[in-house]
């Protein structure tokens, strides 16, 4: 398995937009598809400008439902809805898994992403390329490279388990969570969601040594 970085060039939506509108960098943390051409994401904003830019992420054509909780420092963390989100499909289908894709305001959306099945890449940069999209590759990393699980990711998770946020429906709250391990929720949020995809490169190596 391997971890490969890309740039995308000319891709619209509303990332793009906000990050160019507002200078603020973008983070889909995750992403799945919804309804044939849509998709569901997590996002957080670092640097965001209050209301005025929640009320363009709502009014933007490609979103559907937005759901928004400023959190410290003027950072948004949320869950959107999204009209049109192929890419992701194309990445799932293709036997690839996102980590995370990020704008920046420059134009460019750059995702990481786990490529497990061999030739997967090469059909995942050939769906985007049909799509009319200017892929580059910026980085390669062997999975024996990537780093591992650490303790703190580790104690998160397995908290996180005990308490039920893994569950359907969850039996405690981000928020709640983020209370007992004295963080914020963003931080809390995204230090499970790393936790959980090493854990999951940690599994596939030793599955793969069996």
């Amino acid at each position: 398995m391997m971890e490969i970085v890309l740039d995308v060039m000319n891709m619209e939506g509303w990332i793009n937009d906000i990050a160019s509108r507002y200078l603020s960098p973008v983070t889909i943390i995750d992403c799945i598809p919804w309804r044939g051409k849509g998709g569901q994401a997590i996002f957080r904003i670092t640097e965001g400008k209050g209301g005025s830019m929640v009320q363009a992420i709502r009014s933007h054509p490609d979103v559907t439902t937005v759901d928004v909780e400023e959190v410290e420092d003027g950072c948004l963390v949320g869950t959107v809805v999204m009209e049109n989100c192929m890419i992701i499909r194309h990445i799932l289908d293709s036997g690839c898994f996102m980590e995370c894709a990020r704008a920046e305001g420059d134009g460019i959306v750059r995702f990481k992403i786990l490529v497990g099945i061999e030739g997967s890449m090469p059909a995942l940069i050939k769906k985007l390329n049909e799509m009319g999209l200017v892929v580059e590759i910026r980085r390669l990393t062997r999975m024996e490279e990537i780093g591992s699980v650490t303790k703190r990711q580790r104690e998160l998770v397995a908290l996180a388990l005990e308490k039920g946020y893994f569950d359907y429906p969850s039996r405690i709250t981000i928020k709640e969570l983020s209370e007992l391990c004295h963080i914020s929720p963003s931080t809390l949020r995204e230090v499970l969601t790393r936790g959980e995809k090493n854990m999951l490169i940690e599994f596939l190596k030793t599955d793969g040594k069996t």
